[in-house]
């Protein structure tokens, strides 16, 4: 059974900066080459099988789309300009765009060979979630998905992949395709958003082969959102086995475990890994983001965690990272400041022998000063 998992806003996908950063790089000098024409704003959706012929285009948001494409010019990096009268026009428009009216043409324009029409279909008036819930229009994503080879689109649509319900849809293998096969940018995004929006036992098998991808870039960052399954039984036993393995997914494996409250016995097991990683300080350091990982794995220990036992012991911890003998001074640093967070009261006492230390001792002071300020207004 599928439950629905609420969307955080953090890992909104910023669809604008993304597509500002995939302009084409300047030709050679000497060599200019002129723009080609704009190919057709009704272009084919890759087809897949099972799909439905793309339906007539809407007349209104192609007219829209053709000025654009025919009276407007892009700045340097592809966008759009939108003091350009088309654009806005387009940016402006709600009728023909409402209630998903034009996400067929969207998705039309979207799987087009002009890039500027593709860009153009995700500006303004994005395609309604509800519309994935088709399943010729979630086949048909998914081909684009799986053939796509722009970086940036890539993103965009494994993003897009990861709000459709496939498991309700009967296309769990369509979304284990894409995960075996995509564009690394489009395994990325689908790793990292894919159990923001389902927990189900298809979900819980892609985010396990996007977890072991042999691409880090798209392995470690999923391993960081598995926390938003907690409570389910194969999720909770990827997060063990990687937080035991060694290799580089190990400290972000802790970090994602320490999130979580509902598998059982999983904090005991993060104190336990966290204690014998931070045994051997000398390795509690910036490779793999270690130090980093581990210290914001305290701070959910003695922020989140419901049981005392589990708070104290990440306090414990948090003083530990702070000492001289761990090699990274950024860790301790952040160390202090968590411990402020999680135990004001406190802090003082553990934090001022820390102002003479040569690495940390300033820090030291100015954390002291922030928590006597914060004292001072009361909070």
């Amino acid at each position: 059974m599928s439950r629905a998992v609420k969307s955080s806003p953090r890992l909104a996908l910023p669809v604008a900066l993304a597509l500002a950063a995939c302009g084409a790089p300047p030709a050679p000098p000497g060599s200019p080459v002129p723009p080609p024409p704009p190919a057709p704003v009704a272009s084919a959706v890759p087809s897949a099988e099972g799909s439905a012929p793309a339906p007539d285009r809407d007349p209104r948001v192609t007219a829209l789309a053709s000025a654009v494409l025919e009276t407007c010019k892009p700045d340097e990096d592809g966008s759009e300009v939108s003091s350009c009268p088309a654009v806005k026009a387009w940016d402006d428009e709600e009728e023909a765009f409402a209630d998903g009216k034009a996400d067929a043409t969207l998705l039309a324009m979207l799987g087009g060979a002009d890039m500027r029409a593709r860009k153009l279909s995700l500006r303004s008036h994005p395609i309604s979630r509800s519309f994935w819930s088709n399943r010729a229009h979630a086949l048909a994503l998914g081909a684009l998905t799986k053939s796509e080879k722009d970086e940036t689109m890539a993103t965009i649509l494994g993003a897009m992949m990861a709000e459709a319900d496939w498991a309700a849809l009967g296309l769990g293998d369509t979304l284990k395709d894409v995960a075996r096969h995509a564009h690394p940018r489009a395994r990325y995004a689908l790793g990292t958003r894919l159990l923001e929006n389902h927990v189900n036992a298809t979900t819980s098998e892609v985010v396990r082969l996007l977890a072991d991808d042999a691409d880090r870039h798209v392995a470690d960052p999923t391993v960081e959102e598995l926390w938003r399954a907690d409570g389910d039984a194969p999720v909770c036993d990827l997060m063990t086995r990687l937080m035991t393995g060694g290799d580089y997914r190990q400290s972000t494996a802790i970090l994602s475990a320490s999130r979580s409250t509902k598998c059982p016995g999983m904090a005991g097991r993060v104190v336990a890994e966290l204690g014998a990683r931070i045994a051997e300080p000398g390795k509690v350091d910036r490779e793999n983001n270690r130090g980093w990982d581990y210290v914001r794995a305290t701070r959910h220990l003695c922020l989140h965690q419901p049981v005392a036992r589990v708070k104290k012991k990440g306090l414990e911890l948090l003083r530990k990272l702070m000492a001289p003998a761990i090699a990274d001074a950024r860790t301790r640093v952040n160390a202090m400041r968590y411990y402020v967070e999680c135990e004001p009261a406190g802090a003082r006492a553990v934090i001022a022998p820390f102002t003479s230390d040569k690495s940390v001792g300033r820090d030291a002071k100015e954390v002291l000063v922030e928590l006597k300020a914060k004292a001072a207004a009361g909070r």
